[in-house]
């Protein structure tokens, strides 16, 4: 009898709560800064109680709900009062509401003057206020490289060709051109842009007129080119039209409303200034809360490049947050390799040189040549030379483009040029030029190493034959580096980023290279692992997608690239498709004060046979790191095995 009184006095007490509590331990953001009186500051205010995707996991809610079957409705109105009657307060502060959130996290977005932020930190209601920050814009190889030409041509388990059938990813951006012929092709909604939202300009119109969000739209669902073709879209515009910058309560309020319109993934090639999101963040949190109610975040992680004194963290929030995939660009431009006759590296390998096309050059044809040297490409440097049907090598220098090199050749009669770099490395180039030409006037344009260049020289009398290559796979130049600010690896992954080719507006075409690229070809391979394997969660697909990606290699060292450039490598879907195994966690970072880490590791087998792994690492020399695990480990059939393994270094890298 005693515990049946004690339910009942449990359940009164609950009941009879008709208004939210007020807690004592409230703690404010002390890091806001100091403002003028008459400033007007932009904020995020976060309410102490959880916004209802949260409250819905919660012991009240579950012992409400069995005697309220509109329980999460009373519970959000309550929410609603609540954040309509401080509305009363800030409007009395002389201040704005920008946006109200109720489903991922539960506050508002303000602008309120300078003098009145003291007062708002007293507000026992608040349990944080956040500066609203601004955030920015990041911006067929592509689908050979990812293997997602060979995924599109396999069936799912209902006998549906895997193109992306039945997803729909919510693509929070400038917006998308509906109009154009790969994305509907007129009106709005419609069949491939099915619905959205402008919340820059606060209108139910979500036409592009920048042309960043239908680029990204057409990478991961073009109906001709797109990864994921027969994908839906549903678009969301946090920029208004005259803005190349948003805010990160614009941000949320998109990222929400594609959780309330059930979308399966969320693509944002956005990022915050700095790169850093600590778990505290407003970001942090919604992001977190779209993972954890099944969607499928996917993030830009950045165009600042390496690590410096300028930027120590590059990589960009939301990329940055643990929960979302943040994605990192590889340039896998078609590469020139070149081979000189009868040059060996070794008794059984040719030596190859590989050299790069600037974006304005056409590409040589794959065959023999002669090559012919002509100094560094000036006019006279061709004078009385035969270069008929041959190529001609020329040095980098003598304040000549490189566009005038070209032409200087083409009109000396060679078929192309190339053009060897005066000091150490291989930058990227452009074909400039004095007279202003097309890219319909250059010839096939290769640049190499200094190095390459003078073992081209010294073997000027061979032949040489060209043949180009895709999906070699460098790191882009602007890629950002990991880790993040709250100790993070980032990237996850890479993907092309370099001169991708998508929509446009006014139903044109152009080439686009960043972050903002390579995360859609991500969140495209999502939509096709997402049809292929609709059961996976949101962590067992990230992990999916980082086990099986290839492991990108420098080809200067011959070492891979760090993890903290490249991530677990660059996303191949034909391999994640084709995978009966996931490991978890796919990743984690060491360091930082430890010397010594140990980790569980879960395999899971979804196969109907048992399978058994052999266990390796790889270090670089330097790393001074080894590690203590199984040799072999099997895990059985539709099941699980635990892998244990304690990673160790030294002090001198701590």
């Amino acid at each position: 009898m005693r515990k049946v009184l004690l339910i009942i006095f449990i359940v009164i007490f609950v009941f009879s709560t008709g208004t939210f509590k007020v807690s004592s331990k409230t703690q404010k953001n002390n890091e806001l800064g100091n403002f003028k009186s008459d400033e007007n500051v932009s904020l995020i205010l976060e309410f102490n109680e959880p916004p209802t995707t949260v409250y819905k996991t919660t012991f009240k809610y579950k012992l409400l709900s069995i005697f309220n079957k509109n329980e999460l409705d009373d519970y959000l109105s309550k929410v609603k009062i609540a954040q309509s009657n401080f509305s009363e307060k800030i409007k009395k502060m002389e201040g704005s509401i920008s946006f109200t959130y109720d489903y991922l996290f539960n506050g508002l977005a303000c602008v309120i003057p300078g003098k009145y932020i003291d007062e708002l930190k007293k507000d026992q209601s608040l349990k944080n206020i956040y500066l609203d920050k601004k955030a920015y814009l990041e911006r067929t190889t592509t689908r050979k490289v990812i293997m997602s030409d060979a995924v599109n041509s396999m069936k799912d388990m209902n006998g549906k060709l895997i193109t992306g059938n039945g997803i729909v990813v919510g693509v929070v951006d400038t917006g998308v051109d509906y109009n154009n012929k790969e994305l509907g092709g007129g009106g709005f909604p419609n069949a491939k842009v099915i619905g959205g939202y402008n919340f820059a300009d606060s209108t139910s119109d979500p036409m592009d007129v920048e042309g960043h969000g239908t680029h990204v739209a057409g990478i991961i669902a073009g109906s001709l080119n797109g990864i994921a073709r027969e994908a839906q879209i549903r678009a969301y515009k946090v920029f208004s039209s005259d803005s190349g910058s948003t805010s990160t309560s614009t941000i949320i309020k998109g990222i929400e409303q594609t959780v309330k319109d059930k979308c399966n993934i969320i693509n944002i090639s956005i990022g915050t200034d700095g790169g850093a999101a600590f778990d505290t963040d407003p970001e942090s949190i919604v992001v977190r809360n779209a993972v954890d109610a099944g969607v499928i975040v996917v993030a830009a992680g950045g165009n600042e490049g390496c690590r410096s004194d300028l930027v120590n963290f590059p990589m960009s929030s939301p990329a940055s947050v643990n929960q979302s995939i943040g994605v990192g660009a590889t340039d896998d431009s078609i590469t020139g390799v070149i081979n000189v006759t009868g040059l060996v590296l070794n008794s059984f390998q040719e030596y190859q040189i590989k050299g790069t096309y600037p974006a304005e050059s056409p590409y040589f044809v794959d065959r023999s040549y002669q090559i012919v040297y002509c100094g560094y490409g000036g006019q006279n440097d061709f004078a009385g030379k035969d270069l008929k049907g041959k190529v001609a090598l020329v040095q980098r220098g003598a304040n000549i483009y490189f566009g005038d090199k070209d032409l200087n050749a083409k009109e000396a009669g060679a078929t192309g040029i190339i053009v060897f770099n005066n000091v150490s490395g291989i930058p990227n180039i452009a074909l400039t030029s004095q007279t202003n030409p097309t890219f319909k006037d250059f010839i096939p344009f290769l640049f190499v190493s200094s190095t390459d260049g003078q073992i081209l020289k010294e073997n000027i009398s061979q032949t040489i034959s060209i043949s180009n290559k895709y999906g070699l796979g460098g790191i882009a130049e602007f890629s950002a580096n990991g880790p993040t600010l709250d100790f993070y690896l980032k990237p996850d992954l890479v993907a092309p980023g370099v001169n991708i080719d998508s929509t446009y507006l006014d139903n044109s075409y152009v080439k686009l290279s960043g972050t903002s690229m390579a995360s859609p070809v991500v969140a495209g391979v999502v939509a096709l692992l997402k049809q292929a394997r609709p059961t996976l969660s949101p962590d067992l697909i990230k992990a999916t997608l980082m086990n099986t990606a290839d492991i990108l290699t420098n080809q200067d060292s011959q070492m891979p690239f760090s993890p903290l450039i490249q991530g677990s490598g660059r996303v191949n879907i034909l391999n994640a498709v084709n995978s009966s195994s996931i490991a978890t966690p796919a990743s984690f970072i060491f360091g930082n004060g430890d010397k010594q880490k140990t980790v569980t590791f879960t395999l899971q087998n979804s196969s109907s046979s048992s399978i058994s792994f052999t266990t390796g690492y790889k270090s670089y020399p330097e790393s001074n790191v080894s590690v203590s695990m199984p040799f072999l480990i099997t895990v059985p059939s539709n099941g699980k095995t635990n892998l244990t393994a304690t990673f160790s270094t030294n002090d001198a890298l701590i």
